[in-house]
């Protein structure tokens, strides 16, 4: 069975940390996680990784054979971010954050200034692109999702949780002031196609004035006035030119919004600098 190198930081992290809960605590992770994290491996594996005593864990012969390896891929993984891990200084590199369109112009794009000010050798690299990275491949650095990744090797965390509404333009707002799901037309994801399907049995066809897989081009042509855009109510209000629009009968379904990143760089200086920004930024609006 073969181990990725996520799996081999993971083993370098908890032979340093000598313990799970220090392990945890250095990569800001659940300590049952862990723990669940390095049973399943064992078992995957077929043998035991560790041995416990009164003084921590102690590796087995086997882990400390493959460390040297797992140094080296570390190593790697911080050049690649642009960073020196032979000189702590404040934070440097590159940071690639992927997140809706929306909130990487009016929240990581708007605000931005004060992050650089503060952290003057770090630099922003956006995707807004509609698909998920892959975090196990390093793809990106943080991620800001609508749904709690289930397979990354990654340290989440829940910022909010919102509802999707309905925004359009204040024309839209005015005319369709209190309104009927069925006579408001739609730009959407082809996804949202299924879903208000599934919900409104007699939705007409015609209701779907403009369905893309770019969520900046929803966005665009709703705040021209083509339809009306679902979203979640966060990501909305920061679309000042929108409006949200009251539906009857629509049950504003619930969404958690998560932001992630791979747990071999989570920890890096600039990393957790915008970590840290991005957090402030959804808990203080």
């Amino acid at each position: 069975m073969s181990l990725t190198a996520n799996d081999l930081i993971f083993l370098l992290e908890l032979s340093r940390a000598k313990s799970i809960s220090s392990a945890a605590k250095k990569m800001g992770a659940d300590q049952s996680t862990l723990s669940r994290q390095l049973q399943s491996l064992e078992i995957r594996l077929g043998r035991p990784l560790f041995s416990r005593h009164r003084l921590g864990l102690e590796p087995t012969s086997y882990v400390k054979n493959l460390l040297e390896t797992a140094e080296k891929i570390e190593f790697l993984i911080l050049g690649l971010r642009n960073f020196d891990p032979t000189h702590h200084q404040e934070p440097q590199g590159e940071v690639h954050i992927s997140c809706p369109s929306s909130i990487a112009d009016r929240m990581i794009a708007s605000h931005l200034h004060d992050f650089i000010n503060k952290n003057p050798l770090v630099r922003i690299r956006l995707s807004t692109a509609n698909r998920e990275f892959d975090l196990n491949r390093f793809e990106c650095d943080i991620a800001i999702l609508l749904d709690k990744p289930s397979k990354a090797d990654s340290v989440n965390l829940r910022l909010t949780s919102s509802s999707l509404k309905f925004f359009g333009h204040k024309m839209f707002s005015s005319t369709y002031a209190k309104t009927q799901i069925t006579s408001l037309p739609f730009v959407c994801l082809p996804d949202q196609v299924k879903l208000l399907k599934k919900i409104v049995s007699d939705i007409n066809v015609d209701q779907f004035r403009l369905v893309s897989d770019r969520l900046a081009s929803n966005i665009i042509a709703a705040e021209r006035g083509a339809g009306v855009i679902l979203l979640p109510e966060v990501f909305g209000l920061y679309l000042k030119s929108l409006n949200p629009i009251e539906v009857e009968g629509w049950p504003n379904i619930p969404v958690d919004i998560y932001m992630a990143s791979p747990k071999a760089v989570r920890n890096l200086s600039h990393v957790n600098a915008a970590w840290l920004w991005i957090k402030h930024l959804f808990r203080n609006g």
